[in-house]
């Protein structure tokens, strides 16, 4: 009976434990999910609800929780995390690749546009369009993006104000980028693309405290399961950009 008691109020100890260091939303999303599956009656119809139940499951476990249950995904999805997984760098990496790019005019604004996406998020094709007027530098470094649908507000780090400072446009293509890319990390024997930038951005932003919400904007995703597929590898906690050097 005891035993019982305490299996129906694992939803109650994850709430008690959380209620200061979770956002309100996050903390109820998170106990309603627990307390579903302790009743028997939970059910995953998305991917993003999948990786919402791995991100409670884990955040129970860190607190002494163990929820007996194991979320099934569909395969296809699965492959869909491995191949953004199988393109993260990290920033030992990143250091290595900008190592290798020529020091010639073009090398020189392809290290900046690795540089934007690893830190800021952008597509490549979003950083080719970027021109000094799109780029304010104040108390933070904001980027006025003309991405997909309408625009957005991305951030460099503030470590960026003197390379920024000589910034007019870009004068390099998409095809210059993607083939001098491609050919330092193969030398490097580093498995990623360009766009493996982006995703190794919005992962890091996850891992250091951003809210998937923030993330979402940052990134110009429209639907926020597109983001959730980040949170296979990192929990969702508070957010706070400034703290980041942002």
């Amino acid at each position: 009976m005891e035993s019982e008691k305490i299996k129906s109020e694992k939803w109650q100890r994850f709430q008690d434990y959380y209620r200061l260091s979770m956002s309100p939303k996050t903390l109820k999303e998170y106990s309603a999910i627990i307390k579903l599956i302790e009743e028997g009656k939970f059910q995953i119809k998305s991917k993003s609800r999948y990786l919402q139940t791995l991100a409670a499951i884990k955040k129970a476990r860190s607190a002494g929780i163990e929820i007996d249950y194991k979320p099934e995904w569909h395969k296809r999805e699965k492959r869909r995390v491995k191949t953004v997984q199988d393109k993260l760098i990290t920033r030992e990496q990143l250091k290595q690749i900008l190592q290798s790019v020529p020091g010639t005019a073009k090398g020189k604004e392809l290290k900046f546009a690795i540089e934007l996406s690893f830190y800021s998020g952008l597509r490549i094709s979003e950083i080719l369009n970027l021109n000094k007027s799109d780029i304010k530098c104040n108390d933070s470094i904001k980027l006025s993006v003309k991405g997909k649908g309408t625009g957005r507000i991305a951030f460099l780090p503030l470590n960026y104000k003197d390379k920024i400072a000589g910034f007019e446009n870009f004068t390099i293509t998409l095809p210059y980028v993607e083939q001098a890319f491609t050919r330092i990390v193969k030398k490097l024997k580093i498995k990623t693309t360009f766009h493996g930038l982006r995703h190794s951005f919005a992962t890091h932003m996850l891992e250091r405290g951003v809210s998937i919400t923030k993330v979402q904007k940052l990134l110009g995703h429209v639907d926020i399961t597109t983001t959730a597929i980040y949170l296979h590898c990192t929990e969702e906690v508070d957010e706070n950009m400034r703290a980041l050097g942002y």
